[in-house]
């Protein structure tokens, strides 16, 4: 049976959705530090056999063992690109994002231009991952994505910070954006992104730093509980939201 018409936030023509995962193969190799992982197939296996990422909950506070239920990476945003978009330029995003992920976060190499349009792209997607994405069938993100897939240079703040300690392979917040400013944070492999809706270079309130090609891990500031706490607005009132994803060891 085929699949419903939307608008395809990516060109903005109505077409049949498709299927576009919230983990892509060369980022999954990427969480996973394994490149030998190169089919969707692989992706799902491993995620689902890791023991880390088998094991993801959902926390209302990333500093203490309060799980309130299981979170999977292996979902899938629907209704945001068509085929042929998810089959073009979010591919070819994505699979020069991995690599270039894999060798900022694990071989400490200086990074790429591609992580700024990636990072805003991945937080499109936690956006919608945790919730019914039928609000994306009008292509109200059509300016947002082709601002992405044309690589003309994201005008928004986009920060990276590290934390230290091992149980930080993956975090992230869900429910969409907040705090003030509104951001989206992720967090892979000890590295902290935090997507903001300001201006480049806009000053923000937790030590990071903005995300331009040659910025070396290294050097990113290393984020405290405090901040963190902040970061993942974790002591404010939150009504008819989720908490924060955030997996811990």
């Amino acid at each position: 049976m085929p699949r419903p018409e939307s608008i395809c936030n990516g060109c903005g023509k109505r077409k049949p959705t498709s299927k576009e995962h919230l983990v892509h193969v060369a980022v999954a190799s990427v969480l996973l530090k394994d490149r030998a992982i190169k089919t969707g197939k692989d992706r799902d296996a491993a995620l689902r056999a890791h023991p880390f990422f088998s094991g993801l909950k959902l926390y209302r506070d990333p500093l203490r063992s309060d799980p309130e239920r299981p979170i999977f990476l292996t979902v899938y945003v629907e209704n945001l690109i068509c085929k042929e978009c998810n089959q073009t330029w979010a591919r070819e995003l994505e699979e020069e994002a991995g690599n270039a992920l894999y060798q900022f976060i694990h071989l400490h190499r200086p990074a790429q231009a591609v992580l700024r349009e990636w990072s805003f792209y991945f937080a499109v997607k936690l956006w919608w991952a945790q919730k019914r994405a039928e609000a994306l069938r009008w292509g109200d993100l059509v300016p947002v994505l082709r601002a992405i897939s044309g690589r003309a240079g994201l005008p928004s703040s986009i920060r990276v910070a590290q934390v230290r300690g091992r149980r930080w392979e993956f975090a992230s917040m869900a429910g969409g954006w907040a705090g003030d400013p509104p951001h989206i944070t992720f967090i892979i492999r000890g590295v902290v992104f935090i997507v903001t809706r300001l201006p480049k270079g806009t000053d923000v309130p937790w030590p990071s730093v903005e995300l331009e090609a040659g910025v070396t891990r290294s050097t990113l500031p290393v984020l405290q509980g405090a901040e963190l706490r902040d970061l993942f607005e974790i002591e404010r009132p939150r009504v008819g939201r989720l908490s924060p994803d955030v997996a811990r060891a």
